[in-house]
């Protein structure tokens, strides 16, 4: 997409809902995970390269849960949607307190995979659970779920619970950014509220994308 495509998007998009906030992710600036969760919302079905089916927001993908982010902006290279499981898998620890794990940082769409990777590596000595069982999860014969990102947390509860979709609860969800040695990051679904806490028992939905 050229930048001024990019531009036109944005401006006819943001004339459809004029209660649009640019900063999507509420974290008081304005920058591409911002723009890239606008997109998704207000973005056309992704035409894919390998002539598979192209998705819609909200559409039931593949292994059976709601797409959540399209990828209209062509970001990625290797992907075009993320696709939430169909439920939540559970409440899990997300790791031992003041136990160092290496990488695991980053907050933006497209880094939960690796963010996952990164804490699968440490399950045994920081006893990373959420992580694992986001790891693990296998359902309609997919197994390559993960561990969302803080902003693909975040868009998946505007995407898909502030619209009534996904059956989610109001409870503090796990993301699979790391804090420090001692937290992490979650979002309270009930306010959608980003919240840097004590590592703790959360609940789990894993995504995947393709």
């Amino acid at each position: 997409m050229t930048l001024l495509a990019l531009v036109v998007a944005v401006t006819v998009g943001a004339q459809q809902n004029p209660s649009y906030d640019p900063d999507w992710n509420g974290d008081g600036y304005y920058g591409v995970s911002d723009l890239m969760g606008f997109l998704s919302l207000f973005g056309t079905p992704v035409v894919t390269t390998d002539g598979a089916e192209a998705y819609e927001l909200w559409d039931i993908g593949p292994a059976g849960g709601y797409i959540f982010f399209i990828d209209s902006a062509d970001v990625f290279d290797d992907w075009d949607y993320l696709e939430a499981a169909p439920i939540t898998i559970g409440l899990y620890h997300w790791g031992e307190w003041g136990c160092y794990i290496p990488g695991a940082d980053e907050q933006d769409i497209g880094y939960g995979l690796q963010n996952t990777i990164d804490l699968v590596a440490m399950y045994d000595s920081c006893n990373t659970e959420a992580a694992m069982a986001a790891w693990e999860y296998e359902v309609g014969g997919f197994n390559d779920w993960f561990l969302p990102s803080l902003q693909e947390l975040l868009l998946m509860h505007e995407n898909l619970h502030l619209n009534g979709l996904g059956l989610f609860g109001d409870d503090m969800y796990a993301s699979s950014s790391d804090g420090a040695i001692h937290s992490a990051w979650y979002v309270r679904f009930w306010d959608g509220a980003a919240l840097h806490y004590a590592r703790q028992h959360v609940m789990v939905r894993p995504i995947r994308k393709f």
